[in-house]
């Protein structure tokens, strides 16, 4: 489950980072209880999920009323989890066994990728959301040290880890966190008046897609491929569950850095 974090800033790599090179070590050698396989599995990631949505408004408050500097840099650093993304799921995809959810999980990527068309790949329609907010092309490349090697450690996890537990990571910790955070980050910044002012100029793509019915839909539809697994298969639950956890952890800690670098 999500452990109660401190919100305020402080100089150095909390914590809740370092703890994720536990993650890089097999399963048998963690002695963290993560969600394990129970009748009360998804009650749990539900609990999960409800104090995700709480810490995200605590992070994403300040976006209604900062200034647009501030904004975009917090903006900013989100760019690079839609590029290592991709590659996250590529590699999720690579260790999963023929099947649903390794389809599923295909039509995602393809989707992230624009469908055969890159001029509509997730990660450029961000670039042109940043680009209409006025981030100049200098400052795309502006990632924070710590969550770089945030998204590395997590991407080692992913490859070193079972098909089970890279389900959790990003295949949960994808699809539905990722849509946690992106809808609550929208409703925190299309109230700040900065951008109410420079809405009509501003690129939206991304974000009718990732608050639409789109993101929701996978969402959904993620959570019930893995309701099969999850009945099926006690062992793959548990590091299904182990996964998901280090995902609330990696989330959180992303968006921590990312307000107290703004």
């Amino acid at each position: 489950m999500l452990r109660a974090v401190c919100v305020l800033p402080t100089p150095a790599i909390s914590h809740r980072y370092r703890a994720l090179a536990r993650f890089h070590a097999p399963v048998a050698e963690r002695a963290r209880c993560p969600i394990m396989m129970t009748d009360s599995f998804w009650a749990k990631v539900d609990a999960s999920e409800a104090i995700t949505a709480r810490r995200a408004d605590e992070h994403f408050r300040v976006a209604e009323h900062c200034d647009l500097a501030t904004l975009r840099t917090i903006l900013v650093q989100y760019r690079f989890f839609t590029i290592y993304y991709i590659g996250d799921l590529a590699h999720l995809i690579a260790k999963l066994a023929p099947g649903a959810l390794r389809s599923f999980l295909g039509h995602v990527l393809d989707d992230e990728l624009g469908n055969g068309d890159e001029r509509g790949a997730h990660p450029t329609l961000y670039d042109a959301f940043l680009r209409s907010l006025g981030v100049d092309d200098a400052a795309l490349d502006r990632g924070l040290a710590r969550n770089v090697a945030l998204l590395d450690a997590t991407r080692d996890a992913l490859v070193r880890g079972s098909a089970a537990y890279a389900v959790g990571l990003r295949g949960m910790g994808g699809e539905c966190m990722c849509q946690v955070y992106l809808a609550n980050l929208h409703g925190h910044l299309v109230r700040n008046p900065h951008v109410q002012r420079r809405h009509a100029a501003i690129d939206w793509r991304f974000w009718d897609i990732h608050v639409g019915p789109t993101d929701v839909h996978h969402r959904e539809q993620t959570r019930a491929l893995l309701d099969r697994v999850v009945a099926a298969d006690p062992v793959a639950a548990g590091q299904i569950g182990e996964g998901f956890d280090a995902s609330l952890l990696g989330w959180d800690e992303f968006w921590c850095n990312a307000v107290r670098a703004a």
